[in-house]
């Protein structure tokens, strides 16, 4: 049986340092990209599967694990699994270190979990595998460089997940979402070679995991009409149309020419049946034609980070070597789209829409806009530039030094404890006492303006929060953004928690500089953000985005006393300010 969880937290602080001072032990490296290796290792009985192929970018890593029994297992089995990420430089200090629990049940033939590892700025990861705090050499992964791990130089393209069967052919999608792309000449040795891959990938069906968290590192998903049918109903389906009504974007392909299918995926998506179009080439209702002055224009926004030695050609191409002009713009647009909570979902009719030359995609893009297809512009936060809004929310007379009075304070001593204090010593003939009254003036002093400032900021916890919800009653389902701006006169001991369904995003001014600082993140039933996510007075933000069922909402009908009427019932949980209705009718109430 497992212990009660006090107890394995203590068995897990010993485990970590154990493991950690036993993984010089672990024989081997490696020199595979972190965004697509897999680790199979067996060792204690156990056979165990660690993959981490994924996209790299800002967000959570999903890295499915399996474990099967390699032996009949007689006792219940406790792993502890930790994901250590290191950064560079001459302290190689690990970025996030990221611990779970696997529970192995007696008699279990095989078991699987997913540990989830926010990004960071990385290029170094061991995996330590320990059991009742003993460290599983055979089980672990050793050292693996990667030097195109870093998140934040990937971040200038979109990521598009292609769900199939079997590998799609997406060259003409990484060609229009790496149109003009090179590599900066002051850097070019510096850098990796440029991968497309980075940019587009196919999974299969059976690989999608079961938690709108796995994809929040994403832009996109592609995948047929066939497919999401397939996969309505499974944790996985569910997780996609959770993680797109969170913000993200759905292309669902094969939708038919004359959108036949329409109504097939909008009851996939339980969005209202549009009515059909009166004439040929006009859109349904509830669904946005794309503008055709888009047509075989470039790429517009999506520009990679320059510090990178990424970057966007501008300048016009010799006219010898100018491409062809694009075809025609077509009669009717090969795709519609439209809101789907604070996503977007768009809807392809061609049955294979990889087979386009780029005009399409390129045209969906600039349809749908950086501003969604980014996902440092979605989001609001990069992890490669400095994110100067930091200083726009932060919480107000605390945390900052304050200077009007430092300043009137430091004059004022100085005045006093140079001319004054000398006049008056040597008035008195005591001019000797400057060797003890300017120090321990000085001493004075210094400890006012500390106490002041720690009696001002205080040692607990503050926090400042603005948020948007977003309920769907019909599902029973809310959709939160917030940002979080913190200061902790002592940093808290027990960190951060937040629930498993919330993605937490930390908002850096600078965020290279993030890559030296050691965080720590727990899994249990809740992700515990356990060390240096909150550090004692310094403000720290995030941008949290939550999706998860909800029975919150209003109960609104008709006054049967008052025709003109409405009867509101609160169910929110908080007092309503103002509320306005609108009517199947069309009329407001307010």
């Amino acid at each position: 049986m497992s212990s009660p969880p006090r107890r394995i937290g203590s068995c897990r602080r010993m485990a970590r340092w154990i493991a950690v001072l036993s993984a010089a032990w672990i024989a081997g490296s490696g020199s595979a990209a972190i965004g697509g290796q897999i680790h199979r290792n067996a060792g204690a009985g156990l056979a165990m599967t660690i993959d981490t192929r994924w996209f790299l970018g800002p967000g959570y890593r999903p890295i499915p694990i399996e474990v099967r029994s390699a032996t009949p297992q007689n006792a219940d089995r406790t792993l502890t699994v930790e994901f250590l990420s290191r950064g560079p430089g001459p302290a190689n200090n690990y970025c996030v270190s990221t611990v779970q629990d696997i529970e192995v049940p007696a008699g279990a033939g095989q078991v699987r979990a997913v540990l989830r590892v926010p990004q960071s700025l990385g290029n170094e990861y061991r995996i330590l595998v320990s059991e009742d705090g003993l460290l599983i050499r055979s089980l672990s992964v050793a050292g693996m460089t990667d030097t195109d791990a870093n998140p934040g130089a990937h971040q200038g393209l979109p990521k598009v997940l292609a769900v199939a069967q079997t590998p799609t052919g997406t060259q003409s999608l990484i060609a229009a979402l790496t149109e003009g792309i090179g590599v900066a000449p002051q850097v070019a040795g510096m850098l990796p070679p440029f991968d497309a891959e980075l940019a587009a990938r196919t999974f299969p069906a059976g690989e999608l995991l079961p938690s709108w968290l796995d994809y929040s590192n994403l832009d996109a998903i592609c995948l047929s009409l066939d497919e999401l049918q397939a996969v309505r109903n499974t944790p996985a389906g569910q997780a996609i149309l959770r993680w797109t009504r969170a913000g993200g974007n759905l292309l669902v392909y094969a939708v038919e020419r004359d959108w036949q299918r329409l109504p097939e995926l909008e009851e996939i998506l339980g969005l209202p049946q549009s009515k059909p179009a009166t004439n040929a080439g006009a859109q349904p209702s509830g669904w946005t034609t794309p503008d055709k002055k888009l047509y075989g224009e470039p790429l517009k926004g999506f520009v990679s980070d320059e510090s990178y030695g990424y970057y966007r050609a501008a300048a016009a191409e010799p006219a010898a070597e100018k491409k062809p002009e694009p075809p025609p713009v077509p009669d009717r647009a090969p795709f519609l789209y439209r809101d789907y909570g604070m996503g977007t979902v768009v809807a392809l009719a061609p049955s294979d829409p990889y087979a386009d030359s780029g005009h399409d995609w390129r045209w969906l893009c600039n349809s749908l806009g950086s501003e969604r297809l980014m996902w440092s512009q979605r989001h609001g936060v990069s992890m490669a530039r400095e994110n100067a809004d930091f200083w726009n929310f932060l919480i107000p007379g605390v945390g900052l030094p304050p200077v009007n009075a430092f300043r009137v304070l430091i004059t004022l001593f100085v005045v006093i404890i140079g001319p004054v204090n000398y006049f008056l010593l040597r008035r008195w003939g005591k001019l000797h006492l400057l060797l003890v009254i300017v120090p321990a003036s000085a001493a004075l002093v210094t400890l006012a303006l500390f106490g002041h400032a720690l009696i001002a900021d205080g040692l607990g916890t503050r926090v400042r929060v603005r948020s948007f919800t977003r309920i769907d009653q019909r599902r029973g389902e809310a959709i939160c953004w917030s940002r979080l701006s913190y200061y902790a006169g002592l940093a808290p001991r027990g960190g951060l928690t937040f629930s498993d369904d919330i993605a937490a995003i930390p908002i850096e001014y600078e965020p290279p500089d993030a890559g030296a600082r050691g965080r720590d993140v727990l899994w249990e039933a809740r992700q515990h953000l356990t060390r240096g996510w909150l550090r004692a007075r310094t403000p720290t933000q995030f941008i949290t985005v939550r999706a998860r069922q909800s029975d919150y909402g209003l109960s609104i009908r008709p006054s049967p006393e008052h025709p003109d009427s409405l009867v509101v019932e609160n169910r929110l949980g908080t007092r309503i300010q103002e509320l306005v209705v609108r009517g199947s009718d069309g009329r407001y109430f307010a």
